[in-house]
């Protein structure tokens, strides 16, 4: 990636998508989500598809990264509005394997622990994958339990990035776990 022709794609588009982003900024979640923290993780995603750019016209590079900042903006606000409403989803300790596993199932069997401890394997090497500041954001919030914000801090962002970079993980472990990761189904 030439690092100066981003530098440039930032400063050319930054501003317009500030705008059209603080437009659709909800006033309900201005204390923990800025149109900063939105287009932090913009760069970030378009960095990494910023190859794919190289003929596009400049109003094709302009509705791609509108599309960006918009899924990020909406992954945002649907992960506070769950969290608001008491329902950011957890993932839950399942006490009989150990310290940080997880509950596949609502019921354990015999016949259903090797299939349990073999997702939970795919799940935690999937998770190690991550970025480090995604896999952060899952295990401190989904597998600890800890508060948003206090993960958010550790990290030198405001709690409505982070959650956005939880969406973003949500959505790279359901794409290399398939459909059979329901445990994260709806929660990204």
């Amino acid at each position: 990636m030439d690092e100066s022709s981003l530098e440039r794609l930032i400063r050319t588009h930054e501003d317009e998508l500030g705008a059209r982003l603080g437009r659709e900024m909800p006033r309900r979640h201005a204390g923990v989500l800025s149109v900063e923290d939105v287009l932090q993780q913009t760069w970030i995603d378009a960095s990494l598809g910023f190859e794919t750019l190289v003929s596009r016209s400049d109003r094709a590079v302009r509705a791609w990264l509108w599309s960006i900042a918009r899924r990020n903006l909406i992954d945002a606000i649907r992960m506070l509005d769950a969290e608001r409403r008491g329902g950011g989803r957890r993932m839950t300790p399942l006490r009989s394997i150990g310290s940080g596993s997880l509950r596949w199932f609502a019921r354990s069997t015999p016949s259903r622990r090797p299939r349990a401890l073999e997702r939970n394997r795919a799940l935690y090497d999937a998770i190690g994958e991550l970025p480090e500041r995604y896999r952060r954001v899952v295990e401190g919030f989904d597998l600890q339990g800890r508060a948003m914000g206090e993960i958010a801090s550790e990290l030198g962002t405001s709690p409505g990035a982070a959650y956005m970079m939880r969406a973003r993980a949500h959505r790279v472990l359901r794409e290399r776990l398939g459909r059979a990761s329901l445990f994260f189904s709806g929660s990204a």
